[in-house]
This record gives C-alpha cells, sequence and structure tokens, in this order.
C-alpha cells in the first residue's frame, strides 16, 4: 500500500484488513530522511510525526513472509532496490516502534483520525499530535514520556500462520 495519508495510516489499514499488528524494531531514523528528522527535531517536533499524516511521499509499505524474504532481496538487488526492513508483523493487532531505544505502543487509529478531526487545520493538527507525544504543544516542553510497553517473547515468534512475516 502506498503511504501518502501517512505510514502510520496505512500501518493502520494493513493491521485492519489482515487482523495483526506490527513491531517495527528498525529505529525510526533509519528509515526516515536524515533531513527531514534534522528539521523535525531544530523545530522541536518528535521525529515520528513525519510519519502521522497526509503527505505528498508516495513509498510502498509491504510484507513478505520469511520464506520469501532472500528472493525478494535477491530480485531486488538486481533493479538496484534496496528495500528497508521495518520490522514483523505480531498476531495481536497494534503498532509498536522503536523510538529512543524503547518499543513504544502508537495509537495509529487516533493518528490516522486526528486530521480529519481537526478540520483539517495544520495548527490544531500539530497540537494535538503534541499531546500524544505528551507534550502540551504550546512551548514543546515535555509533559510526560510516550507509554513504553513491555517487550513479549510471544510477539515476534508467530503470527496468525504461526510464522513471524517480516516488513
Amino acid at each position: 500500500m502506498d503511504t501518502s495519508d501517512g505510514a502510520f495510516a496505512t500501518l493502520d489499514e494493513l493491521m485492519e484488513r489482515n487482523g495483526v499488528g506490527f513491531r517495527l524494531d528498525t529505529p525510526l531514523e533509519a528509515w526516515t530522511d536524515s533531513h527531514a528528522v534534522e528539521l523535525a527535531r531544530s523545530a522541536d517536533l518528535p521525529p515520528w510525526m513525519l510519519h502521522a499524516g497526509p503527505h505528498g511521499e508516495y513509498e510502498l509499505l509491504f510484507t513478505a513472509s520469511q520464506d520469501q524474504e532472500r528472493d525478494l532481496l535477491r530480485a531486488a538487488a538486481q533493479i538496484g532496490w534496496t528495500p528497508v526492513r521495518l520490522g514483523t508483523t505480531v498476531e495481536e493487532p497494534g503498532l509498536e516502534l522503536s523510538l529512543d531505544g524503547t518499543m513504544q505502543a502508537m495509537d495509529t487509529r487516533r493518528i490516522r483520525n486526528l486530521f480529519a478531526q481537526c478540520g483539517g487545520d495544520p495548527r490544531e493538527y500539530v497540537e494535538r499530535l503534541m499531546r500524544l507525544d505528551g507534550r502540551d504543544g504550546r512551548d514543546g516542553h515535555s509533559a510526560s514520556t510516550a507509554q513504553s510497553t513491555a517487550t513479549r517473547a510471544s510477539t515476534c515468534s508467530t503470527s496468525r500462520r504461526g510464522r513471524e512475516k517480516k516488513i
């Protein structure tokens, strides 16, 4: 699926359609343009916000089974393409994301619908995203940190078909 509505919206759609969750254990900075991360940080915005809402980037987000991964990477290399591994599918719906070295839960459903709930007002949208990040949205100071979730051993060992899938 394309990510034009934001990577989190795309992940939310994939979770809904397939009845799975995602554990993105590759640090966000590894799959986000370094200039964009730098710009977000200079504006005192958490870089995860770059993947929250609609924008003009049309990347593709897809899954491949472990059995298919080697063939996929070989075929991709033959055409000069390097797909970026983000993480794995997990049995329980939801998104866990590697942020600042810890796995944190992200409410993709809430993030996905937030722009519409703000009536398309960019200022209100960013302020509400900041509150989701534990910031009040006015002065950029952290009110609390995003809730961390415990990593469960079973999270990455099973899927609906009993096999871990790479994404």
